[in-house]
C-alpha cells in the first residue's frame, strides 16, 4: 500500500529535486506560494489524509495540522525546541488526530533488514558518508553549513 499522491514542502532547490526523485508527485515552496491553499486545491478542498512535520517548528506544525482533512492524521517527527500555543478546539471540532513519533521503536531491526536485503533503497537520500572520527567536523557541521544540499549523511564506525 502507498500514497496515491505525495505533496512535499521544501524551499531548497536541491532538496526539491531530491523529493521528486524519491517519489513526491508535487513539491511546493512555502516561500513562493500559499502552501495551505495549494494543498487544498490539489485535494479538492478536503486536505491531505496524512501529513508529517519533520522540522520541529511550531509554524510548520500548525501548517501540517491545518493541511489535513477532517479526521485526518498528522505525525510530528521533528524535535521541537520551543513551546507552542495551539487551539485544541480546532483539533477536536475537526476530529483530527495528531501523534508524535521519535526514533525507531521496535521497527529499527526491520528497517535495517529491509536496507540490508535491498527491499528499501536509501541511496537516493544519502548525500554523504563519513567515518565515526569525522562525526562533528564532517557530519554535524556539514549538515548545518550545507543544509540546502544535504539530506542524510551515513556514519560508519570504520575509517573511511
Amino acid at each position: 500500500a502507498g500514497a496515491a499522491r505525495v505533496i512535499a514542502l521544501e524551499m531548497s532547490t536541491a532538496r526539491k529535486a531530491k523529493a521528486l526523485e524519491v517519489g513526491a508527485t508535487r513539491v511546493l515552496d512555502p516561500k513562493q506560494c500559499d502552501a495551505l491553499a495549494e494543498i487544498r486545491a490539489l485535494t479538492g478542498g478536503l486536505g491531505a489524509d496524512v501529513s508529517f512535520e519533520c522540522i520541529g517548528n511550531k509554524h510548520t506544525a500548525k501548517l501540517a495540522i491545518d493541511a489535513i482533512r477532517k479526521a485526518g492524521k498528522c505525525v510530528l517527527v521533528g524535535i521541537f525546541e520551543e513551546p507552542s500555543e495551539f487551539n485544541f478546539f480546532d483539533l477536536v471540532s475537526t476530529e483530527k488526530q495528531v501523534m508524535g513519533a521519535l526514533a525507531y521503536n521496535g521497527e529499527f531491526a526491520d528497517v535495517i533488514a529491509f536496507i540490508a536485503d535491498g527491499r528499501l533503497d536509501i541511496s537516493p537520500l544519502v548525500t554523504g558518508r563519513i567515518g565515526l572520527e569525522g562525526i562533528v567536523s564532517e557530519g554535524f557541521e556539514e549538515l548545518v553549513n550545507n543544509k540546502e544540499q544535504n539530506v542524510k549523511i551515513i556514519v560508519s564506525p570504520a575509517r573511511l
